[in-house]
């Protein structure tokens, strides 16, 4: 099946990055996420335990992000899916993981990695 569970916009103020400066001062990053899988059951049982809850990936999302330190978007993306596949090993992640205003020469809103994994269990 391909239902979904979609939580956009999660925005956090941490330190990754390979310039100095980045992990210095910091800087905003930008989160959405998507579960793909079947909701038939929790559609049927109502039960909350019965399906991925969004307070627990927001926490899961957080926590890689305000507890770790990668040099690279790439790496921190793998991590955070790597962490909500172990919590949901039956879903699909899709992770789109934004940097605001990097440390460019130029002008340049934000830069941005989509990861797509799927568990192997």
């Amino acid at each position: 099946m391909n239902d979904k569970i979609r939580m956009n916009g999660m925005c956090f103020f941490a330190y990754h990055g390979c310039k100095e400066e980045e992990v210095e001062k910091g800087q905003y990053f930008e989160v959405d996420v998507e579960l793909v899988g079947s909701l038939h059951k929790p559609a049927t049982t109502d039960n909350l335990n019965d399906t991925c809850d969004f307070d627990q990936i927001y926490q899961i999302i957080a926590d890689t992000i305000m507890n770790t330190r990668y040099n690279l978007l790439e790496a921190l993306g793998e991590e955070i899916c790597s962490r909500l596949l172990k919590q949901y090993p039956n879903k699909q992640v899709k992770l789109i993981l934004r940097k605001s205003n990097p440390p460019v020469e130029g002008e340049l809103e934000s830069v941005e990695v989509e990861i797509l994994r799927k568990s192997n269990g």
